[in-house]
């Protein structure tokens, strides 16, 4: 697995946006495996109008 560098992943602004302060109530994520390795992650969050990322409908619908 070709994992990117952790320090220019969270230095993209709109994923560290997403990603900071995580497990606030509402956040999920889920991690797929296949033969007991991950494979890929999927999260969702509630977000304030403030801090929208890219498909913001409304502070009750969460962005995947």
């Amino acid at each position: 697995m070709i994992r990117p560098d952790r320090d220019k992943f969270f230095s993209n602004r709109e994923i560290y946006k997403l990603l900071s302060d995580w497990e606030q109530l509402g956040d999920r994520a889920v991690i797929t495996e296949y033969r007991h390795n991950p494979v890929t992650t999927a999260w969702l969050r509630l977000l304030a109008q403030s801090n929208r990322m890219f498909v913001f409908i409304d502070s009750r619908t969460p962005e995947l």
